[in-house]
């Protein structure tokens, strides 16, 4: 992952045309893929994890449905 596929709050924000504080209660809630900063109270998130939550509808991937092994 190189640190242009990751966007902060802000541009979380802009990206999916919801308010700051939205984004923050998902992450609180753990709703939306990110990643927290050691050291930093920073929040991180990969582009192409929120890509592919919203094409899940949202859903993360602990959420998704999991496929019976045979």
């Amino acid at each position: 992952m190189d640190a242009n596929s990751l966007m902060d709050v802000g541009m979380v924000s802009e990206y999916l045309h919801v308010k700051k504080s939205t984004i923050y209660s998902w992450t609180s809630q753990k709703l939306i893929p990110h990643i927290k900063v050691a050291g930093r109270k920073r929040t991180l998130f990969p582009k192409d994890q929120i890509d592919q939550w919203l094409l899940s509808s949202g859903n993360t991937g602990s959420e998704l449905p999991r496929l019976p092994n045979y």
